[in-house]
């Protein structure tokens, strides 16, 4: 098996300060990102998933228990298969509580634990610390990354990541010395983190990335075998659980060649958010599709790009390596197998944009870019600290949305939502015909406009409202509704039988919303009558 070698320092060119330096230089890292993220403190819960994952969620809310611990294996709640996201937000509620302040706490520690150890990674197996700790600030304090750590829904990306970092640590010295013992110790992390997120399935081709820089080995295929079975068998429990969901998108939907062109697009609107981190969303408004010339040009960047880190791979190495991560890492949320309509999302880059960050920190040798690199981390330490702000509430973080894009319907949608629970629901109504404006058919949209309008006492108004979103509530168990249709249904029912059967249906059967709605429905109709 071969042997780790450093890229290119020897150990007896290294300068007298090298023990100490990385220590500082690390430090520096982390105090900056403190800094960064120092408004973190102040904020709250948004409605956008954290009510699925958090607010509204008796069993998170119940802590660790040990039903609790085994509904977390077994569910496939909210599309997703993450047993160990959900044990960690189990064990945050028993030790904290309900409380935002901790949530994002703790998410801030496993983003500063994965800045450690990508840095002591790279430090370890290239042996030149300052670009290390320039990979590790870029990772650490880029804007785009903020999503990853301020939203509480989005402890599985930084737990997930976690496991990424421990697990080409430990394939390092692996690699260094090859015994069962530290294979198996890389097969269990990856494994953890196929648990808390399925974006680790294209860690095993990573690896082979590694081999050749900065490892310095011969890639083995084979010996990534069982490793491959693990993302194999992740991906599939993915699908499962997105199918049980119903949050596939069919291709008669949005065919293969539009998800084609949307990804080609996406890697390059990626690189320009990251060289240019301005406008940073929530959410962005989906594709209505992409000219000829567009996805071209895009292809064409990709191609040419990657002709040149080929031809350079023999004398830096670390360029085509960099550059196979960020295209690699990306497959899993280019939207070919689509889930939900955003085509791109700051979150996702959490993992892939480390692989840019290391063809830039590694090709910056000059003297002169240290000190360019120096003050391009302060000004990203500027712009996370404003990107967190941004993140206060829910409010804050839609509004901001609004702001920096255009034809977003689902923070119409969301900001919306909020202002009807806070008690805006004239503003909530106008943010939801902006809304079904720029998306007529969306059920949810609908079913937030008949609440607005029932909230405001506008009842006929909502009455249409109140049929087009009936195939949604179908399929929901929010007992919420019922307290609505109640109301809905005591200024518009002119059939007392109708309404007294919704009523005890209720009553009797409280989990079982469709036949609750369909006492509703029944009731209406003989209101129209």
């Amino acid at each position: 098996m071969g042997q780790v070698q450093p890229a290119t320092l020897k150990k007896a060119e290294l300068p007298p300060s090298f023990i100490a330096r990385p220590f500082f230089l690390l430090a520096v890292v982390v105090l900056l990102t403190l800094i960064a993220y120092w408004p973190l403190q102040y904020n709250g819960f948004i409605n956008f998933d954290d009510d699925k994952y958090l607010t509204e969620n008796p069993i998170i809310q119940g802590g660790l228990t040990v039903d609790n611990v085994i509904w977390s294996f077994r569910t496939f709640y909210f599309g997703n298969w993450h047993p160990l996201t959900w044990l960690s937000y189990l064990a945050d509620l028993s030790v904290f509580g309900l409380r935002p302040q901790a949530i994002h706490l703790v998410n801030l520690l496993l983003h500063l634990g994965n800045t450690a150890l990508l840095f002591a990674f790279l430090n370890a197996t290239t042996r030149l610390p300052w670009q290390s700790a320039l990979v590790a600030a870029f990772f650490a304090l880029h804007p785009l990354n903020v999503e990853s750590v301020a939203w509480a829904s989005e402890r599985k990306s930084v737990l997930s990541t976690l496991f990424w970092m421990l697990t080409i640590l430990c394939y390092s010295r692996y690699a260094a010395r090859p015994t069962i013992w530290r294979y198996l110790g890389v097969t269990l992390c990856l494994t953890l983190g196929l648990m808390a997120k399925p974006m680790l399935v294209t860690l095993p081709f990573v690896l082979l990335l590694l081999d050749y820089w900065p490892l310095r080995r011969r890639p083995r295929v084979l010996e990534k075998a069982p490793l491959l079975l693990l993302s194999l068998i992740s991906g599939v429990m993915t699908i499962l659980a997105q199918r049980k969901a119903e949050a596939l998108v069919p291709l008669s939907i949005n065919p293969l060649k539009e998800r084609i062109f949307t990804a080609i697009v996406s890697y390059t609107g990626y690189i320009q958010k990251l060289l240019l981190p301005i406008n940073m969303a929530v959410i962005y408004p989906p594709s209505t599709g992409y000219p000829l010339w567009h996805v071209g040009l895009a292809l064409t960047i990709i191609v040419a790009l990657t002709m040149v880190f080929v031809i350079r791979r023999v004398t830096s190495p670390h360029l085509l390596v960099g550059w196979l991560w960020f295209l690699g890492s990306l497959v899993p949320v280019l939207q070919i197998v689509q889930v939900g309509s955003a085509p791109m999302a700051d979150r996702y880059v959490y993992i892939p944009a480390v692989g840019l960050f290391i063809i830039a920190a590694y090709t910056a040798t000059k003297r002169w870019w240290r000190g360019v690199s120096v003050v391009v981390v302060l000004i990203l330490t500027v712009l996370t600290f404003r990107q967190v702000l941004c993140w206060r509430d829910s409010e804050t973080v839609f509004r901001h949305a609004l702001d920096v894009t255009r034809n977003n319907y689902v923070a119409h949608d969301n900001y919306g939502v909020y202002l009807l629970k806070t008690g805006r629901a004239v503003e909530a109504v106008g943010h939801f015909s902006e809304g079904l404006r720029l998306k007529p058919d969306s059920l949810l949209i609908i079913s937030n406009m008949w609440s607005a309008l029932v909230v405001l006492g506008r009842f006929d108004e909502a009455e249409p409202y109140f049929y087009r979103a009936m195939p949604l509530w179908n399929k929901l168990a929010d007992r919420n509704l019922y307290g609505m249709l109640t109301i809905f249904l005591m200024h518009k029912k002119k059939d007392d039988d109708a309404f007294l059967h919704f009523v005890k249906a209720i009553q009797q059967t409280p989990n079982d919303v469709q036949l609750c709605l369909q006492w509703a429905s029944k009731a209406m109709t003989k209101t129209g009558e």
